[in-house]
């Protein structure tokens, strides 16, 4: 017990001495509280104080102190270098008051996703040519989620190159593109295939996205064949990556004020 006491104080330490680092430069950035929750920069600052003890602990773990290997079992993954990436450009961010900078850790974390389903990709293709139990809708999806992540890759290479201000037309669209592709990446992950759809072992709670909005309709309660369950769904992401299209197609076009899809932007700006 002693030990973990003696761990926990040097990290509660190096969590303090870190908070206060930050706090102390943002005061010397003059940033205040006066602009509210509209104000990025003090979202930015929170999530920066936020993130502060798993980095604490992460680094804790990469140092091999004591108990190292009991707080390995919660602070070891990858997710804490893309922390640390995220700080470090939200704090360039600050200092550059610069708010397209305070996204390019979500950037470099969608290049990282991106990389990881092609690769996936790639194997799964390979896998089917071999005979091996790769079925189409595991190519499908896969192939989806790509597409999807290279778009998300795409709205944030235009946030970073033009730096839209927080509050701009231009940035909302961004959001917009980002927002839609990856809620439709998350749709291409959660298609299943019919073996699965018709387990009946999985009618109630086995599969969480059945037991919320598959097997049965979320309205009536009717039940749902496979066919309707699958043509609802490809028309959901057709649905939802459309809307990411239109976005996109403003970015890419400098098309703000004017455009064919204009009523439509605004809607889904409002």
């Amino acid at each position: 017990m002693e030990d973990f006491e003696k761990a926990n104080a040097i990290v509660n330490n190096n969590i303090n001495n870190k908070k206060i680092d930050i706090l102390k430069r943002v005061i010397e950035l003059g940033i205040k509280n006066q602009d509210g929750s509209s104000n990025w920069k003090l979202s930015i600052i929170n999530n920066l104080l936020s993130n502060v003890d798993a980095i604490c602990y992460y680094e804790y773990v990469n140092s091999g102190g004591e108990n190292a290997d009991y707080y390995k079992t919660f602070y070891s993954n990858e997710e804490y270098i893309s922390i640390i990436a995220e700080q470090e450009s939200q704090l360039k961010a600050l200092e550059e008051n610069n708010y397209a900078e305070s996204q390019r850790g979500a950037y470099k974390t969608t290049l990282k996703i991106l990389e990881v389903d092609k690769t996936s990709l790639e194997k799964a293709i390979a896998e089917k040519d071999a005979g091996k139990d790769i079925t189409d809708l595991d190519i499908f999806k896969l192939k989806g989620s790509v597409t999807c992540s290279e778009k998300i890759a795409s709205a944030y290479e235009h946030l970073l190159e033009k730096k839209y201000d927080f509050e701009s037309v231009q940035n909302k669209t961004v959001k917009i593109a980002i927002n839609n592709y990856t809620n439709a990446r998350s749709l291409y992950y959660g298609l299943i295939s019919e073996e699965e759809y018709n387990n009946p072992n999985d009618e109630m709670y086995g599969n969480p996205g059945k037991a919320i909005n598959v097997r049965y309709d979320g309205y009536t309660g009717e039940n749902e064949s496979y066919e309707e369950y699958y043509e609802n769904s490809l028309s959901n992401i057709e649905e939802t990556m459309n809307m990411g299209a239109i976005a996109l197609y403003s970015l890419e076009n400098d098309v703000i004020e004017t455009s064919v899809a204009n009523s439509t932007r605004q809607k889904m700006m409002s």
